[in-house]
């Protein structure tokens, strides 16, 4: 059994080990060393000088390996120096290792054996030469030990090193213990806190800079320029979020500092109205409004964002929310486009300060600027009233005052300050206002009171609102009511003068309506005498017409009678004007049957619209009502005068009459009755007085058509007593339409019943043929309203073309009703044709004309 390594020998020598690798650690002073080991300073430093005296025997060899002893109460060279767990070499002078330990061998990375021979600053230093301030050279040159900081490049780290030089007892070359620690870490925490340290020192600076709000920009700007450098980043800036139209979350960025070289980014425009979700950067809106943080190498982050990244050369990044009373209000942001860098916990939090004072830095930005918006409209308000303003206390003293310059003074409110209100004005006035002030402030309620004063030699008058501050204080509001009391004045004296012209003109009213009741009844006499000789002239006319008369008399006679009858209808106009305004024209109530109505308003008119080439066209909407109670004279003296009228200013074309049903209840209906011409048309600016009376579009319409203008202004008071309206549109060039309603009550409802006649033609199929497009709709219109069945066409060719068609289909025509008058083949051409083709099933024919020739009957019977 092997005893030696439990012997007191053995265990003395692990105890000298360790106190001295402890001591040359040079980390704890030999006093504290000695106390653990429970022994006396002096022995510690006796078992150092041992071992000195040893490592500088092995290192005098160039080995590593130290000298074997027999005692087994020597502390050895070789013991001591693998049992320091810090980095420890042997130098000579030239500083080129003679030994190493094994935590050297580990901290270089170089096998243990091969760094004996190699210079230490090619294994720690850049430089081939020891850098300035070396403990080692100063250890070399004192022969004492060194303390101090290298900084190893080539690793880079730092260390603390202790330089101790080995004992010499002959002339051999000297040789120093290099003993290093590893403080990179505290070194770079000692940084980080400087650091940390100035950004604070900033961040004090920046929070007063921030108090200014009158430079705000600057100083966001200022504090960005300050923290980026201390960071050593590319670019620092602050984003803003708001949103769209659509309530879309964006962000913009509102300001930005950038080192030197480093391209801006401010105005990029692709950094405004920066879409979160839709810009790949969802993930920063959902972290970021946690409050969390966006941190580290851009080659770490998810690749849509790497791509965002990446264009703009960043190759690090570190962005902090920046809140505003707990709402998320946008970011701060810090890129390095140099190296990948990680952000250390010191950083992040200090630069989280800075968010937060940008925060609150922000809110006192917007709220100073909303308390500077407010007194801007304040003062905007104050300027622009006319009142002046006093602040008086309840002994009528003046406190404060605003007055616009647009004021006339009494006294100049300057000279009002301090002095009581008995200081500036007339005794009775100053006691009046003085009595009311301290009312007011008393009972907390608001007085009015008005007084006078000379201003610049004229009286002036005040009006003064008392209104309650608090307890102490009162409002007055004077205004200068001196034009509103004139103008008071003035308009005293324009109603004095009103009432008087009303008086007068009352009177004249009087007067005139009695003059006017006088001429309508004049008018209507009158009127009434005349036409007694009239129908007399116009009977003996007709019998002198039916006598035996040459050619001349013949035509004389005939003048006479059309100037008879012509004067005969000015005199029912005039009469009728008259008892209009007289309000003695009465509607009668007279049964009628309306088709018949038109069908005579039809006859009227057939001969003139034949003359001129017109078509006349009547339509009664399917379902309308016929039978009716109602004024039927007064109804076809509009119709007449409007479709005549049509007649009248159409050159070609058509003039159609159409009536629809507007509304139905309780046994009465409002028929609508709309008269459209292809005339010459009514420019606007005539529209409005149309209907006045004797107006006419100008005076070459009453030299080229005639007329008094009388009829419209007539028909629309006829309308108004049938409880309707009356209106026209226009186009000049293209045309009128007249329309107007009438209000009748309905005798039965025949139109809604089917006699036999009706029930033979369901189902009887019609041929329309007929040029006029009007006519065609009017025809279909009414058949299909009885169940027959319609086809139309335009003209004799096609008829013949739908009739063989048909034929050919099983589907023969049973009727064609056919247009007289057509241009190229007319209706009698076209029925002979329709006979000479297949006589036995050509369908029965029935022509349609206005001609009034007595012998059409005959000719159209002859063509089938």
């Amino acid at each position: 059994m092997n005893t030696r390594k439990n012997s007191p020998s053995h265990c003395q020598n692990r105890q000298k080990t360790r106190a001295v690798a402890e001591l040359l650690k040079g980390t704890v002073s030999a006093e504290v060393i000695a106390r653990n080991f429970n022994i006396s300073t002096g022995q510690l430093l006796e078992w150092k000088e041992e071992f000195l005296t040893q490592a500088f025997s092995a290192a005098r060899q160039d080995s590593p390996t130290c000298p074997q002893s027999n005692s087994e109460d020597t502390c050895t060279w070789e013991q001591v120096f693998q049992a320091i767990g810090h980095p420890t070499i042997v130098l000579d002078h030239s500083c080129r290792i003679t030994a190493a330990n094994k935590a050297a061998a580990s901290i270089l990375g170089i096998p243990h054996h091969e760094i004996p021979g190699k210079f230490c600053y090619h294994l720690f230093h850049d430089a081939f030469i020891p850098p300035a301030e070396c403990p080692l050279q100063k250890a070399f040159s004192t022969g004492r030990q060194q303390d101090g900081v290298m900084k190893a490049e080539t690793l880079g780290k730092y260390f603390l090193v202790s330089c101790t030089p080995l004992q010499q007892k002959d002339s051999s070359g000297a040789r120093v213990v290099h003993i290093a620690t590893d403080i990179t870490d505290r070194i770079d925490a000692e940084k980080a806190l400087k650091k940390s340290e100035a950004i604070l020192h900033t961040l004090t600076d920046i929070t007063g800079r921030l108090q200014n709000t009158n430079r705000f920009e600057e100083s966001i700007t200022t504090a960005l320029s300050k923290i980026g450098s201390l960071l050593g980043v590319s670019r620092s800036y602050i984003f803003e979020n708001h949103h769209d139209a659509n309530d879309v979350l964006l962000t913009s960025q509102r300001y930005e500092w950038a080192a030197e070289g480093i391209k801006p980014q401010i105005d990029n425009p692709d950094l405004n109205d920066y879409p979160y979700i839709e810009g790949g950067l969802e993930r920063w809106m959902t972290l970021l409004e946690q409050k969390e943080i966006i941190a580290g190498p851009v080659k770490a982050l998810p690749p849509d964002e790497q791509k965002i990244l990446e264009s703009q050369l960043i190759q690090s990044i570190l962005v902090i929310p920046i809140h505003v009373e707990d709402i998320w209000w946008g970011f701060i942001g810090f890129d390095d486009c140099h190296t990948e860098r990680s952000w250390s916990v010191i950083e992040i939090e200090t630069l989280r300060s800075v968010a937060g004072t940008l925060g609150a830095a922000i809110l006192l930005q917007r709220s100073m600027q909303t308390l500077r918006e407010s007194e801007a409209r304040n003062r905007a308000m104050l300027n622009a009233i006319p009142d002046m303003l006093f602040v008086l206390d309840r002994e009528s003293r003046f406190l404060d005052y605003h007055a616009s310059g647009q004021n006339d003074f009494y006294i100049s409110p300057d000279s009002f300050m301090g002095k009581t209100i008995s200081d500036i004005f007339p005794a009775p006035i100053a006691s009046h206002i003085k009595r009311e002030t301290l009312h007011v402030i008393s009972s907390g309620n608001s007085s009015k009171i008005e007084y006078q004063l000379p201003v610049h030699g004229k009286i002036n008058y005040y009006e003064a609102r008392i209104v309650p501050l608090d307890s102490s204080r009162s409002l007055n509001i004077i205004r200068n009511i001196t034009r509103q009391k004139e103008a008071g004045q003035k308009l005293k004296s324009i109603n004095k003068d009103l009432i008087e012209a009303e008086k007068t003109s009352r009177r004249l009213a009087a007067e005139a309506n009695k003059a006017n009741m006088a001429k309508s009844e004049f008018l209507a006499n009158i009127s009434h005498e005349i036409r007694t000789p009239m129908n007399g002239i116009i009977g003996m006319t007709g019998l002198l017409l039916d006598s035996k008369l040459d050619s001349t008399q013949h035509h004389y006679a005939l003048t006479i009678e059309n100037s008879a009858h012509a004067l005969m209808d000015l005199i029912n106009d005039i009469l009728d004007i008259s008892k209009i305004e007289a309000g003695k024209l009465e509607l009668e109530l007279l049964d009628f049957d309306l088709q018949k109505l038109l069908d005579d308003i039809s006859a009227s008119l057939a001969i003139q619209t034949e003359q001129k080439g017109l078509e006349l066209l009547f339509h009664i909407e399917p379902g309308t009502p016929v039978q009716l109670q109602g004024d039927p004279g007064r109804l076809g003296q509009v119709l007449l005068n409007i479709a005549g009228n049509a007649v009248k200013f159409t050159r070609q074309g058509e003039v159609a009459v159409t009536v629809t049903t507007e509304s139905e209840r309780e046994g009465e209906v409002t028929l609508r009755f709309n008269v459209r011409d292809t005339g010459i048309g009514i420019p606007r600016n005539k529209r409005k007085t149309l209907f006045d009376k004797f107006t006419q579009i100008d005076a070459s319409t009453t030299r080229e058509y005639g007329g008094t203008g009388l009829g419209l202004s007539i028909a629309k008071q006829l309308v108004k007593l049938m409880n309707g309206r009356i209106g026209v549109e226009s186009t000049p060039g293209k045309g009128s339409l007249f329309w107007f309603t009438a209000v009748f009550r309905i005798r039965t409802r025949e139109y809604e019943t089917r006699d036999q006649c009706t029930e033979i033609l369901k189902g009887v199929n019609v041929l329309i043929v007929d040029d006029n497009r009007t006519n065609r709709e009017i025809l279909t219109v009414l058949l299909r309203s009885w169940d027959m069945h319609t086809e139309k066409a335009p003209d004799g060719a096609v008829a013949l073309k739908m009739l063989e068609e048909h034929e050919h289909s099983n589907k023969p025509f049973d009727i064609a009703i056919i247009d007289m008058q057509m241009p190229g083949m007319d209706g009698i051409t076209l029925g002979r044709d329709i006979q000479s083709g297949k006589p036995d099933s050509a369908p029965r024919m029935i022509m349609m004309s206005s001609m009034t020739r007595q012998d059409l009957p005959e000719t159209a019977g002859k063509s089938g």
